[in-house]
C-alpha cells in the first residue's frame, strides 16, 4: 500500500466512525418549524400558529403540544393539534378582560412515533391597551355611612364599561359593569356598610376599534 492510499484511508476513518448526517440517512430534508402568536386584545382570542415544512411543502400528522404561561389572573395553560395538510396546527388562548402581563406560547413537535422532531417558541405578546380616550377620567366622592360613587366619564355614549376595584396586591376584582349614557358618562353607586378608610377603583372601557381602554386610578377616602 502506497503512502497516498494509506493518508486516503486515514481521513476516511472518522466518516466511518461517526456515520452519516441523520437527514442524510434518510434522503430527506430536515423538518423545519416556525411558530407565529396573533395580535394579543384584552377580552379577545389570541392563536399561536405552528408551521412544520420540509423544503417548500408542509409536513402533515405531526403532533404538536402547545404550553402558554401568562397573562394574569389565568396564569398557565396547555393544548394539542396536529398538523394539517400544510403543515399548520393552531392553538387558541381566550385573554381575560381584566388581564395583564405577558402571554407567552412554546410548541413540542412530535412524529407518529413520538420521536420529538423539535421545539419552537417562545413567542409572546403583551395584551393592547390604551389610555382611555375619555375625560376628565374619574371622580369619586365618599359619603359618610352611606353610599360612595363613582363617575366615568367622558366617552362615546352606549361605550361599554367596567369598573374594578384595584387591591393593595395589585390584583382587580370587578364591582360593576355597565353602558355610558347619553351624556358620556357613567355613574357607579358603592354601598360601603364598612365604612372603608379608603378603596381604588379603575375603569376599563371597551372602545369601537376593539381595543381598551384604562382610565387612571381614584381613590375613595
Amino acid at each position: 500500500m502506497d503512502v497516498r492510499r494509506l493518508l486516503l484511508l486515514l481521513m476516511l476513518l472518522p466518516l466511518v466512525i461517526a456515520g452519516p448526517p441523520a437527514a442524510a440517512a434518510g434522503g430527506e430534508e430536515p423538518v423545519a418549524l416556525d411558530l407565529v402568536l396573533s395580535s394579543v386584545r384584552a377580552g379577545q382570542e389570541a392563536t399561536a400558529t405552528l408551521t412544520a415544512t420540509r423544503g417548500s411543502a408542509g409536513v402533515e400528522g405531526l403532533a404538536v403540544a402547545f404550553e402558554h404561561t401568562g397573562p394574569a389572573p389565568d396564569e398557565s395553560g396547555s393544548g394539542s393539534a396536529t398538523t394539517d395538510a400544510d403543515g399548520r396546527a393552531s392553538y387558541v388562548v381566550a385573554i381575560p378582560e381584566d388581564a395583564s402581563g405577558e402571554l407567552t406560547v412554546r410548541a413540542v413537535v412530535t412524529d407518529g412515533e413520538g420521536r420529538v422532531v423539535g421545539e419552537a417558541g417562545p413567542v409572546s405578546g403583551w395584551p393592547s391597551t390604551i389610555v382611555c380616550r375619555c375625560g376628565p377620567g374619574l371622580k369619586a366622592r365618599n359619603v359618610n355611612g352611606g353610599t360612595d360613587w363613582v363617575k366615568v366619564g367622558r366617552a362615546e355614549p352606549g361605550t361599554k364599561v367596567k369598573l374594578f376595584r384595584v387591591h393593595d396586591n395589585g390584583r382587580r376584582t370587578l364591582v360593576r359593569r355597565g353602558t355610558m349614557g347619553d351624556l358620556g358618562q357613567k355613574i357607579f353607586l358603592l354601598p360601603d356598610r364598612a365604612r372603608r378608610h379608603e378603596r381604588t377603583f379603575q375603569a376599563v372601557l371597551r372602545l369601537p376599534d376593539g381595543m381598551r381602554g384604562v382610565t387612571a386610578r381614584v381613590s375613595i377616602r
